[in-house]
């Protein structure tokens, strides 16, 4: 009967260690189970807080770069009726949209100011594609402004029928240069072979245009008179674009006595004026 008893105790004793290994071991998983639980919803609430945080800090610029986007979009319709016949409105939108997504300040400027100018630049048949190009814009204070470059006021005179050709120059020391004004009015002009490594110092700069029939006209600027215009100018263009500035200047007074549209003129005019911010873009009509 002992033994019986031992037996039946040492079975019945067995039988628990099983069940407490099986419990050990269903509790070891269960909780394997949570830890992984909780670390993947750690991992989905870093992430969560990772993509909030990476809006939050994008927030500010890309409502403002869609704003602009939006508005463009919308002005479509009125800047496809501004273009010439030869041009089209989704390409000038990726243009001036290309433009001014590269430029913070351009980008924080009043977003009917660009659209203003963007139209500006459409009723001249001119793409804004930058200081080197047509036309571009220039921010001043929040506002965005329409200039013409120097190519855009050589696109503007070629448009007439009676220029044969237009171009300008800068004299440099050490150029061979002479100019007669009066009734035998003439410029003659042979630069000197530089390296490239040389000293370029302006001593003047010049417009002249060819007409048809070949009859001739020309500006003059001094030095002095280049660097009046550039200290009145509220552009920072000037300082990295001098050359260019120095040429537009000419051809931009010299457009005052060519035989352009009236359009034409006024937009060479009134160019100037915005540039010396004697008109803000409002009055630009």
């Amino acid at each position: 009967m002992r033994r019986a008893h031992g037996r039946d105790l040492r079975r019945r004793l067995s039988n628990l260690r099983d069940i407490d290994e099986e419990k050990i071991q269903r509790d070891s998983r269960r909780e394997n189970r949570n830890t992984a639980d909780i670390k993947k919803l750690k991992g989905k609430t870093m992430s969560t807080v990772e993509e909030k945080t990476k809006d939050a800090l994008e927030k500010k610029p890309r409502s403002q770069a869609l704003v602009v986007k939006d508005m463009l979009e919308k002005a479509k319709g009125a800047i496809q009726n501004a273009l010439p016949n030869h041009m089209n409105a989704d390409r000038m939108l990726k243009i001036a949209y290309g433009q001014i997504s590269r430029n913070k300040e351009l980008m924080n400027c009043d977003a009917t100011s660009l659209i203003r100018a963007v139209i500006q630049s459409s009723e001249l048949g001119l793409e804004p594609t930058g200081i080197l190009g047509h036309t571009y814009l220039i921010p001043y204070g929040n506002q965005a402004q329409l200039q013409i470059g120097y190519r855009g006021l050589l696109e503007l005179a070629y448009r007439s029928e009676k220029i044969s050709s237009i171009s300008a120059e800068i004299v440099y020391e050490g150029d061979e240069f002479e100019c007669r004004l009066g009734t035998e009015r003439f410029i003659k002009h042979i630069p000197k072979m530089r390296q490239i490594d040389d000293d370029l110092n302006p001593v003047c700069c010049y417009a002249l245009v060819i007409y048809k029939d070949q009859t001739r006209d020309f500006e003059l600027l001094t030095l002095a008179q280049i660097i009046k215009s550039r200290r009145l100018s509220k552009s920072k263009v000037w300082d990295q674009y001098f050359d260019e500035m120095c040429k537009k200047t000419a051809i931009r007074k010299l457009c005052k006595r060519l035989p352009l549209s009236p359009q034409l003129q006024s937009a060479a005019i009134k160019d100037e004026l915005v540039e010396h911010e004697i008109i803000v873009d409002e009055e630009v009509q």
